[in-house]
C-alpha cells in the first residue's frame, strides 16, 4: 500500500536567530517522537537561506523538504535566489523545495514587500519561473512544489493542475497545504484533482489533542482526506504542525490513517527548541 512508503515530516519555525544546536535540538525531538525528519522554512530575509543550509550542511539534522517564499515579482531576480536554494537543499538530502509565490494586490499584500498587480500577473510569472527552474529541480532531484491557495492566486486546483501539466517536467508539482486550501475548498477535492502532482501535503493542526484523538477540523474531513491520499496513491511526505507536541502530532497522523504506524518515543526532556509553537501564516 502506498501508505507504507509515506514519511511523516515535523514542521518546526525557525527564530532568526537559529543556531546549529537550535536545530539539532529540533530534529532530535522529531526523530525522538517518530517523525523521519523535518521541514524547514527558510524565510524571506535576505541570506536567512544561505545560513539554514549552511548550518544544516555542517551540523547534519535531518531536513526532508525545505520552504521558501519568493522575494519579488520578477523572474530573474527570484530565480537568482531560488537555484542556490534548490542545489542547498539537495546538499542535505531534501527531496522536496515548497515555494509561495508574492500575494496578489488587494488580497494578503498591504503587509508584503513585493506584489503582483494582477491575477494574470501572477499566473504568467509562476509559469515562466517553473518552465526555467524545471532543469535545475531536475539535475538536484529536489521537486519545485508551489503552494496552493496562496496570496490570492492559484486558487483552483483545475488551474494549479494546467500550469503544472504546461512546465512539462516530473519535478514541478504542488504543496497542498491544508490551511490555505480549506478557504477556497476541500481539501480532499484539491487532493484527487492535482493527483500525481502533489509533492508535498501539509497538515496543520488545531485546538489541544487530548489522549490519542487527533485535532482536526472534523472526523468526516480525516477520514476523507485519508481515502483521498490512497486515491492517488500518494508516496510522499506528510507534513504535520501546529501548536501541539511533536509526539501528540506524530500521534494524530497516524490515528487519522495518513502515515503507517511507527511507536513514538516519549519527548526528550529540557529540549531547546520549542516545536509546538503556533505556525504563522506566511501568505
Amino acid at each position: 500500500m502506498s501508505r507504507q512508503k509515506r514519511t511523516a515530516l515535523l514542521h518546526v519555525t525557525m527564530p532568526r536567530d537559529h543556531t546549529a544546536s537550535l536545530l539539532n535540538a529540533a530534529s532530535s525531538e522529531a526523530l525522538a517522537a517518530g517523525f523521519d525528519g523535518l521541514e524547514v522554512p527558510l524565510g524571506t530575509l535576505p541570506g536567512f537561506a544561505d545560513q539554514v543550509l549552511q548550518i544544516g550542511a555542517s551540523s547534519g539534522f535531518r531536513v526532508a523538504v525545505v520552504a521558501a517564499m519568493c522575494r519579488g515579482t520578477d523572474v530573474e531576480t527570484v530565480l537568482a535566489d531560488l537555484l542556490p536554494i534548490l542545489h542547498g537543499a539537495a546538499d542535505l538530502g531534501a527531496s522536496c523545495l515548497n515555494l509561495t509565490l508574492a500575494p496578489v494586490h488587494g488580497s494578503d499584500a498591504h503587509a508584503a514587500e513585493h506584489v503582483f498587480g494582477s491575477y494574470q500577473a501572477a499566473l504568467n510569472f509562476a509559469y515562466q519561473l517553473l518552465r526555467q527552474a524545471r532543469f535545475d529541480a531536475e539535475a538536484t532531484g529536489v521537486a519545485l512544489a508551489l503552494e496552493a491557495a496562496a496570496g490570492g492566486s492559484l486558487l483552483s486546483p483545475v488551474e494549479l493542475r494546467e500550469l503544472i501539466d504546461a512546465a512539462n517536467s516530473w519535478a514541478v508539482g504542488a504543496c497542498v497545504d491544508t490551511r490555505r486550501v480549506r478557504r477556497v475548498g476541500r481539501v480532499a477535492d484539491w487532493l484527487a484533482t492535482l493527483g500525481h502532482r502533489v509533492h508535498a501535503f501539509r497538515w496543520h493542526a488545531v485546538g489541544p489533542v487530548a489522549g490519542d484523538e487527533p485535532a482536526v477540523a472534523g472526523e468526516e474531513e480525516g477520514h476523507d482526506v485519508a481515502r483521498a491520499l490512497d486515491g492517488i496513491a500518494y508516496e510522499r511526505p506528510v507534513i504535520a504542525g501546529g501548536p501541539q507536541g511533536p509526539a501528540a502530532l506524530r500521534r494524530a497522523l497516524e490515528v487519522l490513517g495518513w502515515v503507517p504506524g511507527r511507536p513514538p518515543v516519549a519527548d526528550p526532556p529540557g529540549t531547546a527548541v520549542d516545536c509546538r509553537q503556533e505556525i504563522p501564516p506566511v501568505e
